[in-house]
């Protein structure tokens, strides 16, 4: 009898450890700040192509939804970066993003941008 509830002890300890590696946070749980300079815009201005300072290409991000803050400090959500116009480039920024495992309904590593600030 010991050796089954030993057995049934380390079952739980494994299993609980393959799920707190399965829901933990992919890479840091703070948001990875870059600053760079937009290289491409949407029409509407809910993407951009941003090229990070200290790369050598660019990045792909999907900004609609995300806080922004003005040249004044002033956080601002609802609507457009006023820094960013559809269409355009040379804007310089600095954004925070976080990169979270997938869900059932989308699996895979998504970045999602928590801030944009107009530099």
């Amino acid at each position: 009898m010991p050796v089954l509830v030993g057995l049934v002890l380390i079952a739980m300890l494994i299993g609980a450890g393959a799920a707190a590696v399965y829901f933990t946070p992919f890479g840091t749980q703070l948001p990875t700040i870059v600053k760079g300079t937009i290289v491409a815009t949407s029409h509407d201005a809910t993407q951009i192509g941003l090229h990070v300072d200290g790369t050598a290409e660019g990045v792909g991000y999907e900004i609609a939804g995300a806080h922004w803050i003005d040249r004044n400090g002033q956080v601002n959500g609802g609507s457009r970066p006023e820094c960013i116009i559809p269409g355009s480039t040379g804007q310089r920024i600095e954004l925070a993003y976080v990169r979270v495992r997938g869900t059932d309904d989308g699996p895979g590593i998504s970045t999602l941008v928590a801030w944009v600030r107009c530099l």
